[in-house]
């Protein structure tokens, strides 16, 4: 596909990003792994095809070069090249906001520290204020552990550790419950 037709590489592309964060929202934290998983699968893709185009570039720079200033310059050419697509003409808002949404994520996995000026120029140009209402909505749906602090104007993120770590941690806490309870019936029994 990639040598005969790598004009589809946008169509590969689009669908991907596009139901992403549908497929999140709908079906919960599970299908958020999927996601990644096919946007690694559609990296290899785009790899191996040297094709030319916004939406591919876009999510290049993102995902593989995290050049955020690069990217937002494709996505400034990515919403003419929507319009102007036979196929995706209908879809450019959404396509927008779900490349906001994952400018956002890879932003977040870069930061624990956001301020909102800076990401507000980084997610197309928005201000300020503008940003700071856009992700209070994308944190309050995503149910992020978040603070936004409107006076000095930053978003702090604290980013849950692997699923290992989580693991680790309950089961010290196990541990130290445990000693506990034995203690408590090592008394217990030394008193009957």
């Amino acid at each position: 596909m990639q040598q005969d037709f790598p004009h589809l590489l946008r169509y590969l592309t689009a669908p991907v990003l596009l139901s992403k964060q549908r497929a999140a929202k709908k079906a919960g934290s599970n299908s958020n792994a999927k996601g990644q998983k096919l946007l690694r699968a559609l990296v290899k893709v785009m790899q191996q095809c040297e094709y030319s185009d916004p939406v591919v570039h876009f999510v290049d720079k993102l995902s593989v070069q995290f050049d955020f200033d690069a990217a937002q310059s494709q996505l400034e050419k990515c919403e003419t090249v929507l319009i102007s697509d036979f196929f995706l003409c209908k879809q450019p808002e959404m396509f927008m906001e779900e490349a906001r949404v994952f400018v956002f994520e890879n932003y977040c996995r870069i930061r624990h520290k956001i301020d909102l000026q800076n990401l507000g120029d980084k997610l197309s140009a928005m201000d300020k204020e503008s940003a700071e209402c856009w992700i209070v909505d994308l944190i309050r749906d995503a149910m992020l552990d978040a603070k936004i602090d409107s006076e000095e104007g930053g978003v702090w993120l604290w980013v849950r550790g692997r699923v290992h770590e989580q693991v680790m941690e309950k089961t010290r806490d196990l541990t130290a419950r445990s000693a506990g309870l034995q203690s408590g019936l090592r008394g217990y029994l030394n008193d009957v």
